[in-house]
């Protein structure tokens, strides 16, 4: 229902649902799934600009998460969704978790990451740090 009530805007409805979903999924000790409920919730208050500071405590929860896992592919989407979230408001941060993100993606060697990853570099040399050269050089590795 959160994802449903998100592609209609309906932010509030969304955001409750999953709020609802992780404490459903925690009750069942079903972490993963309720970590992606958490990464919704913080997805869905930056589109809200106003709520920065509430979406970045959950994309920090989650990221925390991914690095107690221990698992790559999870550390590289963590990095990943972190870099995202912080491009528009702190891009020198953003930077770095971009680069966390590749450094993690060469130990899985998830190809389709990888250029998920090159590409958001990119956006953030062009859109963000005005950095023409640096953009092109990453969206020609994509």
């Amino acid at each position: 229902m959160g994802k449903a009530y998100g592609n209609e805007n309906i932010n509030d409805s969304s955001y409750a649902s999953f709020l609802k979903s992780e404490k459903i999924y925690i009750s069942i000790d079903s972490i993963p799934s309720a970590m992606e409920a958490k990464l919704e919730v913080a997805y869905g208050l930056s589109v809200e600009k106003t709520k920065y500071a509430a979406s970045k405590r959950y994309y920090t929860e989650y990221l925390k998460y991914t690095y107690d896992t221990k698992n790559p592919r999870l550390i590289t989407k963590g990095d990943y969704e972190m870099a995202n979230f912080l491009m528009d408001m702190e891009p020198i941060l953003s930077r770095q978790y971009y680069f966390k993100a590749l450094k993690q993606n060469k130990i899985t060697r998830d190809e389709k990451m990888y250029g998920t990853i090159v590409s958001g570099l990119a956006v953030l040399y062009n859109q963000r740090l005005n950095q023409r050269d640096s953009a092109l050089y990453y969206y020609e590795k994509h």
